[in-house]
């Protein structure tokens, strides 16, 4: 099933925790990794504790939900974040 979302946000590489991000306080991130390989995510807290990480495997996407407060980054900056509206669909 495909989810219909809308972005909010301009799309940007966060790549390494000195470039963690709050996407614009976004309740939902859209991620893509643009690279054939797979690519880590970590969702830190306002402290910078992690919250938990995932894999993005090359050419997929990923939504993730979290707090307003809450910070994503990537291994890599070919992990692209993207605030979008809330899925429906």
């Amino acid at each position: 099933m495909t989810s219909i979302v809308k972005p909010i946000t301009t799309e940007a590489a966060a790549n390494g925790v000195g470039a963690r991000t709050n996407v614009s306080k976004s309740k939902t991130v859209r991620v893509i990794n643009t690279a054939t390989s797979a690519g880590l995510v970590t969702v830190t807290d306002s402290d910078g504790t992690t919250v938990g990480t995932m894999s993005i495997g090359g050419g997929h996407d990923a939504l993730i939900p979290k707090k307003p407060s809450e910070r994503v980054h990537g291994n890599a900056a070919t992990l692209l974040f993207a605030g979008v509206t809330e899925p429906r669909g």
